[in-house]
């Protein structure tokens, strides 16, 4: 049985995922970093630095190299486990205690060098914490702690080693607290501001995938109803022509049936990022076929003219470009008046739309109708989805958006003109085989 994950399971593959992220924005600069620590230690070595910075960096940079291991096996493994977590935050703490170490050991040297060494490494770390470590709020804290911890250590060190007085102990001590104080609270304030972010654009991908799938869902509706305006044409034609005339009628429902299956297989290809059925098609034809089939949607009062002069070929899916043009047609029956009118269908040969002295021909596809126009406002905004004109569930909003989709997604242009009282013309251009 399959159980879908609660709050408490995806807030803990987050942890994971921040914490695994920290590493994996270091890893580009880790030779870098592992080169300049080598090279301080030996300078800390010839210039009077604690000469236990030799017995250190073995244990540090052994340490350093496994949780690059761990880190890595946490990665592959299938189930990350709350013990497998701890586990690594702990290999965490002890690699960055042991880059401490260099800090405290140095405070603890009575020379300048050693001192001052001890102060740079401890701002160093806690640099590193701001720079990286807060990426995971789970590192932010572990990061805190033990710049704390040795920020007292080190100051505890350089006093000792330094023979300061009590009172001089004790402002030191009360300043590196204040500070560790302030730095503590910025760190992880912007450790939970990034983990903030990290979940609203999780959110925000999850919101526009559903977004993306219900327009796509809208879309594939929309056609499937114009299929289903074919469908219902030719079968109320059924009971009204003679036996011998049925036969066309027939074919064409079942020509609009494979087209709703291939409708289908558009959304499942989108799905799966499946290419789409494109070929080479010659438009002059297929326009001819299509005008058969198309005639089947416009009333008695509203007639179709196509005027195609081959050979129209381009690279495209015979299906989508089907779909375009017949929401092309619809929209235009859609806009004629009860009293009808005439569609205009052309196609032809041009040069190129954004530079007519290009030799390389284009296609151009025309569709004219007599209706009453568009205002200026609706023409601006008619190419966007889901907005229309017409009344609550006898439109989507998406025949001119899906038409758009198709000259893009082709290489081609769509515009519209349109004026109140003289019709409205939408032109398609494509590019030639």
């Amino acid at each position: 049985m399959l159980h879908a994950p609660t709050l408490k399971d995806r807030q803990f593959r987050r942890r994971v995922a921040d914490f695994l992220a920290v590493e994996q924005e270091q890893a580009a600069g880790r030779p870098l970093r592992l080169g300049l620590i080598g090279i301080g230690v030996l300078l800390m070595l010839y210039f009077d630095g604690s000469p236990w910075v030799a017995l250190i960096a073995p244990i540090y940079f052994f340490s350093d190299l496994t949780y690059v291991r761990h880190v890595a096996k946490v990665h592959r493994a299938a189930r990350v486990t709350n013990q497998m977590l701890i586990g690594l935050l702990a290999h965490h703490g002890v690699t960055i205690l042991a880059f401490g170490a260099f800090a405290v050991v140095n405070a603890f040297w009575p020379t300048d060098s050693a001192a001052w060494s001890a102060g740079l490494l401890v701002f160093g770390q806690a640099l590193n914490c701001i720079g990286h470590d807060t990426r995971s709020q789970d590192a932010a804290r572990i990061g805190v702690i033990i710049v704390g911890l040795g920020g007292q250590l080190t100051v505890a060190g350089i006093g000792y080693s330094k023979g300061m007085t009590s009172s001089e102990l004790i402002f030191l001590h009360a300043s590196s607290l204040l500070v560790t104080v302030y730095f503590g609270a910025m760190v992880l304030n912007t450790a939970r501001t990034r983990a903030r972010l990290s979940a609203r654009t999780e959110e925000l991908a999850h919101a526009q995938k559903g977004e993306a799938v219900g327009r796509l869902t809208s879309g594939i509706a929309h056609d499937f109803n114009n299929l289903l305006t074919v469908m219902r044409g030719n079968i109320d034609l059924l009971g009204e022509v003679p036996d011998s005339e049925r036969a066309p009628l027939l074919r064409e429902i079942g020509a609009a049936t494979e087209r709703g299956g291939r409708l289908v297989g558009r959304l499942l290809d989108a799905s799966r990022r499946a290419p789409s059925d494109t070929r080479l098609l010659d438009l002059a034809p297929f326009l001819e076929e299509f005008g058969n089939f198309a005639r089947r949607v416009l009333p008695a009062n509203v007639t179709l003219v196509i005027e195609a002069n081959g050979p129209l070929w381009i690279h495209t899916d015979p299906s989508q470009c089907e779909a375009a043009m017949l929401n092309l047609v619809v929209n235009a029956r859609d806009a004629m008046s009860v009293h009808g009118g005439t569609i205009a269908l052309t196609a032809e040969s041009i040069s190129s739309p954004s530079a007519p002295s290009d030799t390389a021909p284009w296609i151009l596809l025309v569709v004219t109708d007599d209706g009453p126009g568009m205002a200026p406002s609706v023409l601006a905004r008619a190419t966007e989805p889901f907005v229309t004109t017409k009344a609550p569930g006898e439109g989507s909003g998406l025949g001119l958006a899906m038409v758009m989709d198709f000259a893009n997604r082709s290489g081609g242009t769509f515009e519209i003109e349109s004026k109140l009282g003289h019709g409205t013309v939408a032109r398609l251009r494509l590019p030639t085989a």
